[in-house]
């Protein structure tokens, strides 16, 4: 008599998404594999992602081709913005300069979408002025990410808008249809600190819209979930989100030179999924992040082209995945600068079956 075993193996048990392995090159540029499961069939849509690492120091951000890392710029103010060094998250970031002109707008463009995800990175020197100071003053503001349908009038929202009174962010815009407002408080906008902000916007108007903004800033810590708007009204009915624009208004202030980086704009159904590097392994933990442009994204797999950040070699770091739903991760560590290898594991779900013959 032959015995035979025959390994079988069962099925897996769903959950929430989880990561097994990563591959590749974890530096500013390299590529990784993220291997898993429950990611998501479909990821996000990238109209654009700028860390002006493309630049050079003092010369002019412009638009076309080549310009950013991904998709491209389709206006800027000239002579309003350039790259550089001084007080970058890497080596360049945009500066605006508002000392002599209140409207200085870096706008990307796209096909009308009703779900939009916008992360970025912004910072104020310390002895200079935010946009609209001194305050006190009726009609002085800033408005740091404005997203609009085909004007500023037309299914607009602010996120955030600073009030002439300088403490208070609020997120609206011009048009009265549906005419969304809401205020987020004060955000302790420290100078001389980088700030993190991420805004998710699902364009509805039978009260089936969403607002969900996070902020993050080196001066008092954690990542926040500050804003958690559901059940609204974000579009008017038939409208559409069609551009983006960074810093599209603000006072023409003395002194004011505030500074953007690592601008990412996804459009379209899933724009909420996206790969992000923490320092954490709780993702509402971490102090510093820095967002990845996929490349392929399924349930069990996704590609990503790595932007570091303020991350540098040796810093011990953790990967991320939001899926489209919303639902987050645990961190996946890896140390940014080294090169991950493929883990094998024997499957652990194995039967053995006895055969007689």
């Amino acid at each position: 008599m032959r015995i035979i075993l025959l390994l079988v193996l069962l099925p897996s048990l769903a959950g929430a998404q989880t990561i097994n392995n990563v591959s590749g090159e974890v530096y500013n540029g390299g590529s990784i594999t993220i291997s898993g499961s429950s990611f998501g069939a479909n990821g996000p849509t990238i109209d654009l992602f700028d860390d002006f690492e493309l630049g050079s120091n003092g010369s002019e951000v412009t638009t076309g081709a080549g310009v950013a890392q991904v998709g491209e710029w389709d206006y800027v103010e000239s002579p309003y913005v350039t790259y550089t060094n001084n007080g970058a998250r890497g080596s360049l970031a945009a500066m605006h300069d508002h000392t002599s002109h209140y409207v200085i707008p870096t706008s990307a463009l796209f096909s009308g979408v009703r779900e939009i995800f916008v992360s970025w990175w912004i910072y104020v020197p310390a002895g200079t002025n935010i946009p609209g100071e001194p305050w006190g003053v009726a009609g002085r503001g800033w408005k740091q990410m404005w997203i609009t349908g085909s004007a500023t009038n037309d299914d607009d929202l602010v996120v955030p808008s600073l009030t002439s009174h300088g403490t208070a962010w609020i997120i609206n815009g011009n048009d009265p249809d549906p005419g969304y407002s809401n205020y987020v408080g004060s955000m302790n906008f420290n100078k001389g600190y980088w700030h993190h902000l991420a805004v998710w916007i699902n364009g509805g108007y039978n009260n089936d819209g969403n607002i969900h903004l996070w902020r993050l800033t080196e001066a008092s810590g954690n990542l926040d979930l500050i804003e958690e708007d559901d059940n609204v009204n974000t579009l008017k009915s038939g409208g559409a989100f069609e551009r983006v624009g960074a810093d599209l208004w603000g006072s023409t202030t003395t002194n004011c030179y505030p500074r953007y980086d690592d601008i990412y704009i996804a459009v379209g159904d899933y724009a909420r999924a996206r790969v992000e590097i923490g320092d954490n392994a709780t993702y509402l933990d971490c102090t510093d992040i820095a967002i990845c442009v996929p490349t392929s994204w399924s349930d069990t797999s996704i590609t990503v082209d790595v932007y570091t950040g303020n991350f540098v070699d040796g810093d011990d770091a953790y990967i991320f995945i939001n899926d489209a739903d919303g639902n987050v991760s645990s961190g996946y560590a890896v140390t940014i600068g080294a090169s991950e290898s493929p883990t094998i594991t024997p499957p652990s779900n194995l039967t053995a079956t006895k055969v007689s013959q």
